[in-house]
């Protein structure tokens, strides 16, 4: 510590007397840097060597020591002795009571001074005694003075002959305080080398202290030339301390990145105070990013010699930081899309309501009508038709609704061949062409020269543009256009149907071929659907390796969607292994196709049975009925049926568990009878579970009639082949 002493001055010595001097090490340097030499002992026996030996000026005394004799027993020690009686002690100690202080000052103190110290406090009080003590000393010694003038006066003036004497007493004297002088500077010789070493221990405490911290430390000069660095700096940036000293950032790292730590070792210079910011240094795997704190250093005069720096790594920290920011946003994109997907459920809810009470509605009314039998043949011919019609519309929106769930859970199976798209086409237009005159809207339709075809189903492509043609219908006012195009164009085949309708806005746009989306959802809209049309012909274009897209000049303007898809090579290729188109269709001559065949049909429904009875029996089949799944089991091994017809939803045991115990028998029982399952569970999901428990047949309900009969004549003739062959 840098001192400055006027020459010739004497520097006061104090002793301070603690069992823990550690604990004192902030005020033993404060009193250091007041000019003060400063003496340690641990133990009242040691205080008493040391006072006797160094005679301090002042003694600071704990009054708790340990182990051993206590502060108030060794001062009252240093009271008896004569050589150390007259140094002022002040005691220290953490206790504040009144008959602490008696006893101290009992024993021989001065004054007291309490922990926690108030460092300007202990130095006013040290300094206040060592001058009352100098002062005391100084009247003493004037006193003394004055005595020895006067003995010698009087000696003197008695007698000249005692001048020899006095003059040798005088050397005498003036030589023991030359040795006493002698003694007292090797002491402080001796004391100045223990200082040394405390000091050199200290800094290698500190130098460890740094070189293991985890965090980067540092300093420079004014000038930016590094004074000291520690081992994570070597090891960070490659570098050795002996390597680095005396270079500057500009030396070690590139111009962007030193000119910025630069200018931050500049600021704090010129602020004159600590300093934060957070800067970024390029390692070996890239930048990292540090938080850095900075200060000033200053010398003995206050001027700032120098900038000490601790850099901290943060990195991971940021970039733990940026995942949960980036989660938080994600969690907030997903919570916005769940809370529009709720709406939109909503929505779809409440249209899908609509949508199946509006032709329940006609189809209840009219069979009420029919029921009470006081229609006449017009009138009972318009109320099945429009049964029948509203019927088919059920039909329609519950097919849609399995197609969007078996496109969605991709369970969506297509019977792939070589398809001529021109067909598909003419086969979609007429089905709307009567619905399209009817609401006067002009439909027509253009090809360019195609011979090629596409691969892939021609029942589903169909759907796709029955879906597109009947969207524009229904979106074109009377009197509008709707025109349809085929072209090969590059290796693809486009198909094209625009209108003249209401065209769709910009906002919208993007959004049309999402699953329940309606341009109008309110509920005063003035068109009907499910909002599904446009995603069952995205996934089923997608499914057939093309794209779809939608255009519209806006609001009034039409629309036009484009479908391309890929076209097959100029050689057709053959039809997928395992894939066989499934013919379907009406068949009004089949009246006797079930003649000589016998058919059990289980449904829990009464209206059910009479209508499959009248229907099977009208095609010749000998019918008997069942209401549950074990009178339907009581009816196979006695009656040996062709064909079993099974609704699945049965109460009790279903007909899952009915096929299943069927299929137990042996063959000679019926265990090989063919059977259909006839049911509302119309999913690719409830399709796959029926086959694979036994089932040869899925058909949904509602069926035609036709397709019915068709299908038992069929298994009745492969199940009679089969068993003659078992």
């Amino acid at each position: 510590m840098n001192r400055t002493v006027s020459a010739g001055a004497r520097t006061d010595t104090i002793l301070i007397v603690d069992d823990v001097p550690a604990n004192l090490a902030v005020a033993i340097d404060h009193l250091e840097e007041q000019g003060f030499e400063i003496a340690i002992a641990q133990d009242g026996e040691e205080a008493l060597e040391r006072a006797e030996l160094l005679q301090p000026d002042l003694i600071l005394l704990d009054i708790v020591l340990m182990p051993g004799m206590d502060g108030l027993e060794t001062c009252r020690r240093l009271k008896a002795r004569a050589s150390t009686r007259e140094i002022p002690v002040i005691f220290m100690t953490a206790l504040a009571e009144t008959a602490d202080k008696v006893a101290g000052f009992e024993a021989g103190g001065v004054d007291y001074v309490t922990k926690p110290f108030q460092l300007d406090e202990v130095v006013a009080r040290v300094k206040t005694h060592l001058t009352m003590h100098a002062m005391r000393t100084k009247i003493e010694a004037q006193n003394a003075q004055l005595q020895r003038e006067i003995a010698m006066r009087e000696q003197f003036e008695s007698a000249l002959r005692l001048a020899h004497g006095a003059l040798e007493q005088r050397v005498a004297e003036r030589t023991a305080e030359l040795a006493a002088a002698n003694a007292t500077l090797q002491e402080e010789v001796a004391e100045r080398k223990r200082a040394l070493v405390a000091l050199r221990e200290s800094q290698e405490l500190l130098r460890a202290i740094i070189d293991n911290s985890t965090a980067v430390v540092y300093v420079k000069d004014v000038e930016g030339r590094y004074l000291l660095i520690n081992r994570r700096f070597e090891r960070l940036f490659h570098v050795t301390e002996p390597s680095i000293l005396g270079r500057t950032d500009h030396e070690l790292f590139p111009p962007a990145q030193a000119d910025a730590l630069r200018a931050f070792d500049m600021r704090v210079l010129e602020s004159r105070t600590p300093l934060q910011a957070e800067e970024v240094m390029m390692q070996d795997d890239g930048p990292h990013a540090y938080i850095s704190i900075k200060c000033p250093l200053y010398d003995a005069a206050g001027a700032p010699f120098g900038v000490c720096g601790i850099s901290t790594d943060i990195t991971e920290r940021k970039r733990a930081e940026e995942d949960r920011e980036a989660l938080l946003a994600r969690e907030q994109a997903a919570r916005e899309r769940a809370e529009a997907a709720d709406r939109l459920k909503d929505e779809f809810l409440t249209t899908l309501s609509h949508e199946l009470r509006t032709p329940l509605t006609a189809i209840v009314g009219w069979a009420q009508l029919l029921r009470k039998g006081i229609l006449d043949a017009a009138t009972l011919r318009r109320g099945c038709e429009s049964i029948e019609r509203n019927g088919w519309a059920e039909l329609q929106i519950i097919e849609d609704l399995l197609d969007v769930s078996a496109l969605v859970s991709g369970k969506m199976t297509l019977k792939a061949r070589p398809v001529c798209l021109a067909s598909v086409l003419r086969a979609a237009l007429d089905t709307l062409k009567l619905a399209a005159e009817a609401k006067g809207v002009s439909v027509s339709m253009s090809s360019g020269p195609t011979t090629g075809k596409v691969w892939g189903d021609a029942s589903r492509l169909q759907q796709v543009v029955w879906n597109l043609l009947s969207n524009a219908v229904k979106f074109t006012p009377s009197g509008g256009r709707v025109a349809v195009s085929l072209e090969e164009i590059g290796g693809m085949a486009q198909i094209r149907v625009s209108d003249t309708g209401e065209g769709i806005s910009a906002e919208f746009l993007p959004h049309v071929f999402e699953r329940f989306r309606q341009a109008d959802g309110s509920i005063d809209r003035h068109r009907g659907g499910l909002g599904l049309g446009l995603s069952i012909v995205r996934h089923l274009v997608e499914l057939h390796g093309g794209t779809v897209r939608g255009e519209s000049g806006g609001p009034g303007q039409g629309a036009t969607f484009t479908v391309d898809l890929p076209l097959l090579p100029a050689v057709d290729r053959p039809a997928a292994p395992g894939l066989a188109a499934a013919g379907s269709g009406r068949d009004g001559s089949s009246s006797r196709a079930l003649a000589g065949m016998r058919v059990v049909v289980v449904d829990d429904e009464p209206d059910m049975r009479e209508l499959m009875t009248r229907l099977l029996a009208g095609a010749g089949a000998e019918v008997r009925v069942a209401g549950v799944a074990r009178d339907g089991f009581d009816l196979v091994e006695p009656w040996r049926p062709d064909v079993i017809v099974s609704d699945i939803g049965l109460p009790g045991e279903d007909g899952h568990a009915l096929i299943r115990r069927i299929r137990a028998l042996p063959a000679e029982r019926g265990g090989m009878t063919p059977a259909v399952a006839l049911t509302a569970y119309a999913g690719q999901g409830a399709r796959e579970q029926t086959l694979s428990e036994g089932y040869q047949v899925h058909i949904a309900k509602p069926v035609d009639p036709a397709t019915l009969i068709k299908v038992i004549a069929s298994l009745a003739v492969l199940g009679r082949s089969e068993l003659s062959s078992a």
